[in-house]
């Protein structure tokens, strides 16, 4: 009773493989670049076809004779040398025709270089409780072949590492951002393993803090004109910004700045809802009301604002 079993499973594979026009191999190798290659279409046997009567493209291109081998009645190889990369990250289309055209089958050839180790990677933090990082491929930072690009992170001394997820698609596509859970006063090691089907690299490691790499600009609001309530002011601006006094006596190593009584200044969302109002019937006198950034609610440092205007048709600032 097994036994018939096991035949009724056999008959479908059997007539499933039938079906098949042509089979090329290898099936979708992966090469060096200046690699030399050699595939095979196999006919099915039972299509009565001869494999003489066949022709092999590359991307579209016929590729010539002088190439072609006749291994058997039912095999046709093509033999390509010194392979460039790949044009397109999916692959080169290497397609074996029928006399008349018609597509018999297809491999995709796979043409790069291994990457090489990425560089540049620098980070930088809002608020001290995100992190963007970017990084630069290394060499020739073209591999070919599809490259995927890997952000590590952990706690210097303890903690397993983890990866970043929310990865740049667009113009800074080399990038990534951790917006959140991030631990202060202890230093993080950073850095970016990238991979593809012809091998790995890994970025040296960067250790930081996250104080360390805060933006040291201050944001500020959008301008508000007031004109409208005092002839002398054209412009204020509200500019936010958290002082941090770094702790002395750190360690200093190659791998970063010493801060001792330092001052940083963390970069936030600017502030809003700026409202000016004159003081009574008094024209020189203005009253300023604005709302904190909502980043800045939870933050361990209190925010400091600075006030910005400046006389109409004039280009110098004043700041209270």
């Amino acid at each position: 009773m097994l036994s018939f079993i096991f035949l009724l499973l056999l008959v479908p594979h059997v007539w499933f493989s039938s079906t098949h026009v042509a089979v090329i191999s290898p099936q979708d190798p992966v090469l060096p670049i200046g690699s030399s290659l050699t595939a095979a279409c196999t006919l099915n046997p039972e299509l009565g076809l001869h494999s003489s009567t066949l022709y092999w493209t590359l991307n579209g291109k016929r590729l010539p004779i002088s190439s072609y081998s006749v291994v058997s009645s039912d095999t046709l190889s093509v033999t390509l040398h010194n392979l460039n990369g790949s044009q397109q990250k999916s692959g080169d289309n290497l397609v074996c025709h029928g006399a008349d055209g018609h597509v018999l089958s297809g491999s995709c050839l796979y043409v790069g270089t291994s990457p090489e180790q990425p560089v540049n990677l620098t980070c930088w933090s809002r608020n001290a409780k995100d992190l963007s990082c970017r990084w630069s491929p290394g060499g020739r930072g073209e591999s070919h072949i599809r490259t995927r690009y890997t952000l590590k992170y952990k706690l210097r001394w303890y903690s397993r590492e983890k990866e970043c997820e929310n990865y740049n698609s667009g113009k800074q596509r080399h990038s990534c951002y951790i917006p959140r859970n991030l631990a202060l006063f202890t230093p993080y090691e950073i850095w970016v393993e990238a991979t593809n089907q012809l091998g790995s690299a890994t970025s040296d490691v960067t250790t930081l803090d996250i104080l360390d790499v805060v933006k040291n600009t201050a944001v500020a609001s959008d301008g508000f004109t007031g004109s409208s309530v005092a002839n002398a002011v054209s412009d204020v601006r509200v500019v936010a910004a958290i002082p941090y006094h770094g702790c002395g006596s750190k360690q200093a190593s190659s791998e970063r700045h010493v801060l001792n009584s330092v001052f940083i200044v963390l970069t936030t969302d600017p502030p809003s809802n700026v409202q000016v109002s004159r003081v009574g019937d008094l024209e020189d006198q203005l009253t300023v009301r604005w709302s904190s950034p909502p980043d800045l609610r939870d933050i361990l440092f209190q925010a400091k604002y600075q006030i910005r205007y400046r006389l109409e048709d004039s280009t110098e600032w004043k700041v209270v």
